[in-house]
């Protein structure tokens, strides 16, 4: 197995290649933002963007949420990801949607 370190660059590394469909990713979901246990849309995006990176996907956790496990048959590292991606309802921010009125303006999309 890897040192910290090593894994550590990996870990940039591939962040660093995949950051204009990550970028694109978290924009969108910055611009469809849904109120607590309403994220839909959400929900149903991320949980498909992760079977493609080839996550096994349990939905309809808590109403919206969902969970992604990737196994593997070599021992490692694991890590957990949390986020909550819920917006708050207001309709004069300059990036809230024109429909709902909704933004994610409290940082947890970015967190």
């Amino acid at each position: 197995m890897p040192d910290i370190v090593q894994l550590k660059a990996s870990i940039a590394h591939a962040l660093d290649r995949a950051s204009e469909p990550l970028t694109k990713f978290g924009e969108d979901i910055f611009d469809h933002a849904e109120l607590g246990f309403r994220e839909q849309r959400t929900a149903t995006i991320l949980a498909e963007e992760l079977r493609q990176l080839g996550f096994d996907v349990e939905e309809g956790l808590a109403i919206t949420g969902l969970r992604a496990r990737l196994r593997s048959a070599q021992d490692g590292p694991r890590l957990a990801v949390m986020g909550e991606l819920d917006g708050l309802p207001i309709p004069e921010h300059p990036r809230a949607d024109p429909h709902t009125g909704v933004v994610h303006a409290c940082g947890h999309n970015a967190q």
